[in-house]
């Protein structure tokens, strides 16, 4: 947005004189007595202050400066804003620097939050930001730069900034050449770095309370010992993401110990991103932490997807001695497992609270195909875990009658379960999961007490109360079968579904009806709410 000050220049001959300013004077009078223009001056800022950006943490993305709208008001809001510092904090340096200009001395050496644009002119602006060096505590540097400004954003960079607490910056376009100097700024608490050359040093870490390495370089590779080691130092740190960082490790180097534990007692965010062969070097040796979140994002290799010898183990802690590095796996008590398209994730969800991702990324790979293999390695995986919650996505007609029933043997305990059905094809329609159906109604042999009586619920998941299937083609063999199953259920001992969703893809409106004729009565008298095909 342009801001257009008042000139001081000549006013039209037409306005100088007759009814124009007649108006005028009306206006002005008719605006000084509204009841807003009787609050104090000292209220109204705070009532403007509503319109300031919240946030306390420097982000790439630009903010809205919602305020400057206000200053087209009236010429006391105009008066107000412009003398009073807090609305010239935020600024953001575009195409022109008129904005940088106007703003940075109406803040009177406050400190800034500056966010530099992809299209701003970084020679012009390089200048003006050494000329308050003291009072940027906040920079944003473009994450795009052309070629003809990649000097200029090395000069930027090369500029100590005393009092700067957050920085975010490198290129998707180009690496950057020039050093991260950690020394320029020595009170750093917040860095974002993508594409850079730096030195791991404790001096980097030390303050450190917000820390993301997007593909950036040491200068010497070096043994993972150390850079455990360096990383230790970070014992401020409460967000950690490291993507495409273990290609600095030195293969050549002390070994390590299984049980060697990096504590950061502050940590609450973790992302690691990267490859699969190398990813457990990481996470093996730091702490997980017991509440916030945990991202594990594994890029596995094409000839490894292809024999199937991807694991989701191997995106986890394997300390030896126990797994308490990796207690989430006993303490989840819900759980998202999606398996199709290019998606391969799971989402386990404990209290703390605590948050875990856990995902294979290739490019280009659909992972249809593995929904059979994912369900089985989750059901080994979460086998210590009371799961209450589960929710699965993909293709699921084609995981096998086994394999359900590996799976749900293993969260005996679950209260609800949603099954979002994908097509194999995505052209195609999605075929009901009847194996799954069949596993939750299949009676089972109970155990028997030493008069010889059976005891206990015969059927899996004896507890399920919700019960949602969603995204499937209809068909009136599938409401068959769960007619059948809950009935079965009911026989079992099971105790009776509370809700049942049965959210149904029909070919028109008169089929919807004739389904919802033929079978709402037979499943409202199984269930205590049937959503009647959605």
């Amino acid at each position: 947005m342009v801001l257009r000050h008042g000139s001081k220049g000549t006013v039209h001959p037409s306005m100088q004189q007759g009814p124009w300013l007649d108006t005028l004077a009306t206006r002005t009078s008719w605006n000084a007595s509204l009841p807003i223009h009787k609050l104090p001056a000292e209220l109204l800022l705070e009532i403007f202050k509503y319109f300031i950006p919240r946030s306390t943490m420097l982000h790439p993305s630009i903010p809205p400066l919602s305020w400057i709208k206000l200053i087209g008001v009236c010429r006391l809001w105009r008066d107000l804003i412009h003398g009073a510092t807090c609305f010239w904090r935020d600024i953001v340096a575009g195409e022109s620097t008129s904005f940088l200009d106007i703003a940075l001395p109406r803040t009177r050496r406050a400190p800034v939050r500056l966010w530099i644009e992809h299209k701003a002119d970084l020679g012009a602006v390089t200048p003006r930001l050494r000329n308050h060096a003291e009072h940027i505590a906040q920079l944003s540097l473009p994450s795009i730069v052309p070629p003809t400004h990649q000097r200029a954003y090395d000069d930027i960079l090369e500029t100590p900034l005393p009092s700067l607490n957050a920085l975010s910056a490198g290129s998707h376009n180009f690496h950057v050449t020039c050093q991260f100097h950690d020394d320029f700024y020595p009170r750093l608490r917040w860095l974002w770095l993508r594409n850079f050359s730096l030195s791991w040093t404790s001096s980097l870490l030390a303050n450190l309370r917000y820390l993301q390495l997007n593909d950036c370089r040491l200068h010497d590779p070096l043994p993972l010992s150390v850079i455990l080691d360096v990383l230790e130092q970070g014992q401020h740190l409460e967000v950690l993401t490291l993507q495409g960082f273990l290609v600095n490790v030195r293969q050549s180097g002390p070994t390590i110990r299984q049980d060697r534990i990096v504590v950061l007692p502050k940590l609450r965010d973790l992302c690691v991103w990267e490859p699969v062969s190398c990813i457990d070097q990481l996470v093996t040796h730091i702490r997980m932490p017991e509440n916030g979140y945990i991202n594990i994002t594994g890029i596995p290799q094409v000839d490894d997807i292809d024999s199937l010898s991807v694991t989701y183990a191997s995106l986890l802690p394997h300390n030896s001695s126990e797994r308490n590095n990796a207690g989430f796996l006993k303490a989840a008590t819900e759980a998202e497992l999606t398996v199709w398209d290019e998606l391969n994730t799971f989402t386990l969800y404990a209290p703390g609270p605590l948050e875990v991702a856990v995902s294979f990324h290739s490019e280009d790979t659909l992972w249809d195909w593995w929904i059979d293999e994912g369900v089985s390695q989750f059901a080994v995986l979460l086998s210590g875990a009371s799961l209450v919650s589960l929710t699965l996505t993909g293709v699921l007609d084609d995981v096998a009658f086994d394999t359900w029933n590996a799976l749900l043997g293993t969260f005996h305990g679950l209260q609800e379960l949603t099954l979002q059905v994908h097509p194999a094809d995505v052209h195609g329609s999605a075929d009901f999961p009847d194996a799954a159906l069949l596993s939750l109604g299949e009676r089972l042999i109970r155990p028997r007490d030493e008069g010889g009586f059976e005891r206990g619920p015969s059927v899996r998941c004896p507890n399920l109360k919700r019960l949602v299937i969603s995204n499937w083609e209809f068909r009136p063999e599938a409401v068959d079968i769960v007619l059948v199953k809950l009935q079965s259920r009911a026989l079992g001992s099971a105790g009776r579904l509370e809700t049942l969703s049965l959210d149904a893809a029909f070919e028109d409106a008169e089929e919807r009806e004739e389904a919802r004729v033929r079978y709402s009565a037979a499943l409202d008298a199984l269930v205590d709410h049937f959503d009647n095909f959605g």
